[in-house]
């Protein structure tokens, strides 16, 4: 994830020799010394990560946006932290479903902006700067399909009602999710995590949720994670 959200490629051709190495060094090791050099390898990697690489132009999450290349990979990353915001907010385990492609209504990708720029003209002179951040990681979320098309091109604030019906990620740009969910609110408390409801999405609303997607895959993948299975 850390590769693609740079787009770089993670073909078999090009992360096969990457992956020997890793085999070979990690082969036969005890499961502490095998977490050990997982999470130093992970550590020291700084030529791909959440934040990017600027000595080497990649910008991570501040510059994922969706196209061809990166459309299954955002709807993992998706699908990972709307799972991982509810499982802390005690709801269960759904990211099976969010991924599920074969089920009658499946999950899709919402833009959070309609297709309408002349609300945004004042904030994007450039038309096709808007066009672009509409389609960044921070103005997107997951969707059952039949709710995601019932919203046709409807505005965010006609929308952001019905997203408080949804799952937690969608629920948290409006104000009612902070007032009756005291599971969330404890969630987002205690990790740290800057959600925030909003009467209005523009540039400056999408700069604080591109804030929290960097934050929120940073806990998904966050190496500590392993200390969990060290025996």
């Amino acid at each position: 994830m850390r590769r693609v959200v740079n787009y770089i490629r993670v073909s078999y051709s090009n992360v096969s020799y990457a992956m020997w190495v890793l085999c070979r060094d990690i082969r036969n090791k005890p499961l502490n010394e095998l977490i050990d050099i997982l999470q130093e390898r992970l550590e020291d990697d700084d030529d791909a990560t959440f934040e990017g690489s600027p000595s080497r132009g990649r910008t991570g999450i501040e510059g994922l946006f969706l196209n061809q290349f990166t459309r299954r990979y955002i709807f993992h990353l998706l699908a990972r932290i709307t799972s991982y915001v509810e499982v802390g907010s005690g709801r269960p385990e759904q990211f099976a479903n969010y991924v599920n492609r074969r089920v009658k209504n499946p999950f899709d990708i919402e833009h959070i902006w309609a297709a309408d720029y002349s609300p945004y003209m004042h904030e994007y002179p450039e038309e096709q700067d808007f066009w672009d951040y509409r389609n960044h990681v921070g103005a997107l979320l997951l969707l059952p399909a039949d709710v995601n098309r019932s919203y046709q091109d409807k505005p965010f604030k006609a929308k952001a009602p019905h997203y408080a019906k949804q799952n937690f990620y969608a629920a948290s740009l409006t104000a009612s999710t902070y007032e009756h969910q005291p599971q969330f609110i404890g969630f987002a408390d205690r990790e740290g995590l800057p959600f925030k409801p909003y009467r209005k999405f523009g540039d400056v609303e999408l700069g604080e949720r591109i804030d929290l997607v960097l934050a929120l895959t940073n806990k998904v993948w966050a190496t500590d994670r392993l200390e969990s299975y060290r025996a």
